[in-house]
């Protein structure tokens, strides 16, 4: 059985994927201040926020 977060993520609902993406853009817009090379994420479940980061980052470190 696929985890809540799992089918939060994947959802075909249009509500649902509008609340997703507009925190992938929250998440994006607060390290769009920051100087970094190298990030930790904590708690990273299946990954989806880390791979979109990584994709607006490409130059950074990650782990998760």
């Amino acid at each position: 059985m696929a985890s809540t977060n799992l089918r939060k993520h994947t959802s075909a609902n249009p509500i649902q994927r509008l609340l997703i993406g507009r925190f992938m853009a929250a998440a994006s817009a607060v390290l769009a201040g920051i100087d970094a090379s190298r990030v930790l994420e904590v708690g990273c479940g299946e990954g989806f926020l880390i791979r979109h980061l990584r994709e607006r980052h490409p130059g950074w470190q990650w782990e998760g």
